[in-house]
């Protein structure tokens, strides 16, 4: 996934992962790049499964979800995260 905020915890990418019927139980690792500071911090999330087809749902289902997350370094107002899953060869 791309332009990942630094709110977006490896929890509720997990959770929104699993909550796909196909890929419950299918995620095999997920990881982080250092925020990048000439994006406004965001982040590259790479999430890996154990079979192409739950990896195929993903990419179909992710691009639909949201994450609420903390706007900007503010916790008193939220906005919602939309996942931006690419596909990595």
């Amino acid at each position: 996934m791309k332009s990942v905020p630094v709110f977006v915890t490896r929890n509720e990418i997990k959770n929104q992962v699993n909550s796909i019927e196909a890929c419950a139980g299918h995620i095999e690792q997920i990881s982080f790049s250092e925020p990048l500071k000439m994006y406004n911090f965001e982040r590259f999330a790479w999430v890996t499964f154990d079979s192409d087809e739950s990896y195929q749902a993903a990419l179909a289902e992710l691009e639909n979800r949201t994450v609420r997350v903390p706007d900007s370094f503010s916790y008193s107002t939220f906005k919602d995260y939309q996942m931006v899953p690419i596909k990595n060869n």
